[in-house]
């Protein structure tokens, strides 16, 4: 699946009982594009 970005930093929170998980994508100032995701203990 490729993601698309409407806007240039974006982030999104999956949150649970026992993991959050957090997933960026940030548009960097060349055009690229840089998607991180972490997760932590709830």
């Amino acid at each position: 699946m490729e993601l698309v970005p409407i806007h240039k930093r974006v982030i999104g929170l999956d949150i649970h009982q026992a993991q959050i998980t957090a997933c960026a994508i940030i548009e960097e100032s060349g055009g690229e594009t840089r998607i991180e995701q972490r997760q932590f203990g709830a």
